[in-house]
This record gives C-alpha cells, sequence and structure tokens, in this order.
C-alpha cells in the first residue's frame, strides 16, 4: 500500500470511523469527466492540514502542473514519534458533476518508487472549499460502494481477504457520472481539511 494509501486510509485503522473496514473503494475510470476533464486553480499552491485526527501530525499537501499540462500532487507527511513519514506523488484527474467537484488520484511514485504495475486504479474524492478558504477531502465508505455493487446499481468488483473487502468500481466514466449524479451523498466520510500556505 502506497504512502498515499495509508495517509488517506489512516483514518480507518486508527478508528476514526467505527465499524468501517480498513480498506477504501477504488474505480477503473475517473469519475466526472463524462462531460470533458476540468480545470481548478484554487488547487494550485502548497496547504497544510491533516488526515483523519488532528493529533495525528501535520500533512502537506502540494499541487502543481506539469510542462506536459498534468496536475499532479504531492503528500507529504515527517515522521512523528514511532511512525515513519512518507511522500506520495500522483497525478490527478479533476471532474464535475454539478455543483460537486471531485478528484481522480493515481499513485506515481511512492518515495521515490513506482506503485506495482497492477496498481492503475483511481482513488475518487469529492471536494469542497469552505467559507474560510480551506480544503475539505470525502470519501464514500467501502460498505456503500459495496451495496452499490451488489445491488447492481452500478458495475464493480469486491474481492475478499482475511481482513476486508476491496470494492472497485468497472464502469465507464458515463455509467459512473450517471449514477454518482444521484448519488454524491455517498461521498460522506470526511479524509481531513488543509489549509493555504502563504
Amino acid at each position: 500500500m502506497t504512502v498515499l494509501s495509508r495517509a488517506f486510509v489512516l483514518f480507518l485503522v486508527t478508528g476514526l470511523i467505527a465499524g468501517l473496514a480498513a480498506c477504501y473503494p477504488t474505480t477503473r475510470n475517473p469519475i466526472g469527466i463524462s462531460g470533458g476533464t476540468v480545470e481548478d486553480s484554487r488547487l494550485e499552491g502548497a496547504w497544510l492540514g491533516f488526515i483523519g485526527e488532528t493529533d495525528d501530525g501535520p500533512a502537506y499537501l502540494f499541487f502543481f502542473r506539469r510542462d506536459d499540462g498534468m496536475l499532479e500532487a504531492m503528500l507529504t507527511r515527517p515522521a512523528i514519534g514511532d511512525e515513519d513519514g512518507g511522500w506520495t506523488s500522483f497525478t490527478l484527474v479533476l471532474g464535475r458533476l454539478g455543483e460537486d467537484r471531485l478528484m481522480n488520484a493515481r499513485t506515481l511514485l511512492d518515495d521515490g518508487d513506482p506503485p506495482d504495475p497492477g496498481d492503475t486504479d483511481y482513488t475518487a474524492l469529492a471536494y469542497r472549499f469552505a467559507a474560510d478558504g480551506s480544503l475539505h477531502l470525502f470519501m464514500p465508505s467501502e460498505r456503500s460502494i459495496e451495496d452499490a455493487i451488489r445491488s447492481g446499481g452500478i458495475a464493480g468488483e469486491i474481492s475478499q481477504n482475511r481482513f476486508f473487502n476491496q470494492a472497485t468500481l468497472t464502469a465507464d466514466s458515463e455509467a459512473l457520472d450517471a449514477f454518482f449524479e444521484g448519488a454524491m451523498h455517498l461521498f460522506d466520510v470526511e479524509l481531513g481539511v488543509f489549509r493555504p500556505l502563504h
């Protein structure tokens, strides 16, 4: 599991959301792009905040535009006590469904190492800017996506091991957007809050 993955699910394994499996849903295709990808210059720059509980220590999030126009980001966590620090870089595909904004993150490097060749899925997050300018990140719970797949609401796969289930959405982007246009309420797990560094 990459540093990005560890950071984004740290709140799960430390009990921020009781009863939620220690995993997170992924998607083979980006969400919110059936009408084309979008830009959001408000993201670009450096942010300081936290993933999970504030006493888990700070996290830094940097968004920047590459020469090829792709939006890239880096998430870093300093070492605190017995917890190792680390960093992950990832590409972002931004989407939009009505007034809702989404970022689809795919890992590039984990502490300088590329991800496993088969690790090409996206982690889809909803994001919102509060009135004070802070950036709030949200994800759907594993259980809600599992329920949607099992009920036939959206195409996906559920794999199992001894510890948790892994739900992966396999629908194309158009089908994903059609589903989530009426289901953005599933992005109800807040991952963390970041504020811009000036």
